[in-house]
């Protein structure tokens, strides 16, 4: 059994469509989630949805507040898991601890994915700050400089943080000196000469493209086509054939390709 007593699970789904348990993203996210527990004991599983209670709103902009501005203070351990219905672990025995030393990573290249992602507790609390979220101007809105709380995380990383100068208008121009007064740098779990390096620890974290990839988890990319996409699903060997028609179908909704 892999030791995450320091780590918490958060799950956030509105369930707008079907607020039941019969919803196929909550059969998805709970299913992953015991089999992940097979292998790892985690120290707090936070769910925020209506099957609990939590009747938060997950639109666009008021989805990415509640992850900057609250969650990170209502997680009580020192590290967490983002864990959804398109982004879960798959093979819990690659954990590496290693990824500890980092404040956020997502897995890809220079712009880490938020939606399957680890995160330093601390550093999460600190980024929720109005001092740092006054840059960007919030989120959703026209003067917004990103529209994801993904984007603005990947804000901090050196190599993204040097390249700010001068990009937009509507971003402070010492952005990188900023930051580094501030001592919110974060170390980079991607390649920087080449985002094409699966040895990295992003691609090793959490995989895009290949479903026979060892990496620790996945997370839907954006790109993959629907039968690609049911491999992730296939691999964990835990959905009923049933629940596979339903995952389909699901998917075809959302992907339509």
């Amino acid at each position: 059994m892999i030791d995450l007593k320091n780590v918490s699970v958060v799950i956030v789904d509105d369930y707008g469509d079907n607020p039941t348990e019969s919803n196929i993203r909550n059969i998805i996210v709970k299913k992953a989630l015991k089999y992940a527990q097979k292998y790892i004991e985690f120290g707090d599983i936070l769910e925020f949805s209506p099957l609990n209670g939590h009747y938060k709103n997950v639109k666009r902009g008021e989805y990415e507040n509640f992850f900057v501005k609250e969650l990170p203070w209502l997680v009580k351990t020192d590290y967490y898991i983002n864990f959804q219905w398109d982004g879960f672990i798959i093979n819990p025995q690659s954990w590496n601890s290693n990824w500890f030393k980092y404040d956020f990573i997502g897995g890809g290249h220079s712009l880490q994915n938020g939606g399957f992602s680890f995160r330093k507790t601390k550093t999460m609390q600190t980024l929720s700050d109005n001092k740092f979220l006054e840059c960007v101007n919030g989120f959703n809105n026209f003067n917004s400089f990103y529209a994801n709380e993904d984007s603005y995380y990947s804000m901090f990383f050196k190599s993204n943080a040097k390249n700010m100068k001068n990009r937009d208008n509507r971003i402070r121009n010492d952005w990188y000196q900023f930051i580094k007064n501030e001592n919110v740098v974060f170390d980079e779990p991607f390649n920087t000469i080449d985002e094409n390096d699966e040895l990295c620890d992003s691609f090793n974290f959490s995989s895009f493209f290949k479903y026979n990839s060892n990496a620790f988890g996945w997370h839907w990319s954006g790109t993959l086509d629907t039968f690609t996409t049911m491999q992730f699903y296939k691999k964990l060997n835990i959905f009923t054939e049933e629940e596979l028609v339903a995952i389909n179908t699901y998917l075809r909704s959302r992907i339509k390709r």
